[in-house]
């Protein structure tokens, strides 16, 4: 009797499952369910240059003949609803499944403000279908822009709005733009560079309501508007899971380090809380690049373990790369940004370095600002030495050309 296994969620992380069983040797049948009709699209782009110009922005993953290709069931526009774990059935809306094994990829949503839903002017980004809406407002009468969130969606968009003709003003609850990636004196530096862009960045501001001009803010003050986009994270589409015993859910599917949320059963990326062995405790990434390698990996595990040979299966536990492009910026971060030590450093106007470190002081992680690739390759190297937060410090200002105006922020 021919196998299945079955991915729930036709997002990145899904099509690279799908993609990663067929490499690994998996013959018999994928099914691909997906809540979103039509092929496999890429998110990143949304907030970029789709909304710039979405007409002529791809945003498929894989072109219709290569998707082709996978020979896989693919069925848009289905809701699953639950997983009885023992049997590995998945119930949806359009039926059940039984399968040898299942992977799950059903990724974020946008975090919602109730208390605006009512309004017309306010978007949010997260679907193709929010991407088009807002492309065809931006493109439309030029007026003022609120975006709600100073995390790399909200700066995204509005580097974007901007360099459309927008005036821009971000607002951000906390005291800082992007506070879990970057130190203070980086936020700083980045916000100043959208500032010079002509975009207003407010931090430490409070939304407290919407009336038909504007924002009203904790401070009694109003910021007009015409338009709003909200980015104030996201959440885990795992509601649907409840009530299926044998699955931990916490702030995503809990996983151990290979991937396997029960027996035959994974789950991969922004949904994936996983044990990473090389940081000792469970994260969560939201990242495009963690979802292809997650996905590839938990793929090659199923495989593995449906095919008798477990002990063959590798431990997930990579260095984690993330990246914002917000207009003419570019900002990366690699390894672990939840480090407990913090030393920010400020170069020239277009530099900028956040060093992340354990409670040792070893170097775990990095943000960096306009520094060229032998300093970020050497930082890179450093973690993999388990440097010091300090001696890369000292090598920095002391023996990279054109590196020595870095200091504390």
């Amino acid at each position: 009797m021919a196998g299945r296994v079955v991915v729930v969620g036709a997002s990145c992380a899904g099509l690279m499952a799908a993609e990663g069983l067929r490499r690994a040797g998996w013959h018999d049948e994928i099914v691909l369910l997906g809540e979103e009709l039509g092929l496999p699209y890429d998110r990143p782009p949304l907030s970029k240059s789709f909304l710039a110009n979405s007409e002529d922005t791809e945003i498929l993953l894989r072109q219709p003949e290569a998707f082709d290709s996978l020979n896989l069931r693919h069925l848009p526009g289905v809701s699953a609803d639950g997983v009885e774990v023992a049997t590995r059935t998945v119930s949806t809306d359009a039926g059940t499944f039984e399968a040898d094994g299942v992977i799950l990829t059903t990724g974020v949503r946008a975090r919602r403000l109730e208390w605006l839903e009512h309004d017309a002017r306010v978007r949010y980004v997260r679907t193709a279908e929010d991407g088009i809406a807002l492309s065809r407002d931006l493109h439309g009468p030029r007026g003022t822009l609120a975006v709600l969130g100073g995390g790399p969606l909200g700066l995204e968009t509005a580097a974007t709005a901007a360099a459309l003709g927008w005036k821009v003003h971000l607002l951000e609850a906390g005291p800082q733009i992007m506070p879990t990636m970057l130190g203070p004196g980086l936020a700083e530096r980045v916000a100043d560079h959208h500032r010079r862009n002509g975009i207003t960045v407010s931090t430490s501001t409070t939304v407290t309501g919407i009336d038909s001009t504007g924002l009203e803010l904790a401070s009694g003050e109003h910021v007009d508007m015409n338009l709003c986009v909200v980015a104030v994270g996201s959440i885990p589409n795992t509601e649907w899971l409840v009530g299926s015993e044998g699955l931990v859910i916490d702030n995503g599917v809990v996983c151990d380090s290979y991937g396997a949320a029960a027996p035959n059963i994974y789950a991969a990326g922004d949904v994936a809380r996983w044990t990473h062995s090389g940081f000792g405790r469970s994260i969560r990434l939201e990242s495009r690049t963690n979802a292809v390698r997650q996905a590839m990996a938990v793929a090659k595990n199923l495989y593995c373990s449906l095919s008798g040979l477990s002990e063959s299966c590798s431990e997930y536990s990579p260095e984690p790369f993330f990246w914002s492009d917000q207009g003419a910026l570019r900002l990366k971060a690699f390894g672990d940004l939840g480090g407990s030590v913090r030393l920010d450093l400020a170069g020239d106007g277009s530099t900028g370095l956040t060093l992340f470190g354990d409670e040792s002081g070893v170097l775990v992680g990095f943000s960096a600002l306009g520094l060229p690739i032998g300093v970020v390759n050497m930082l890179r190297d450093s973690m993999t030495q388990r440097r010091s937060v300090t001696e890369n410090f000292t090598e920095l200002t002391s023996s990279h050309s054109g590196l020595a105006q870095l200091t504390p922020a």
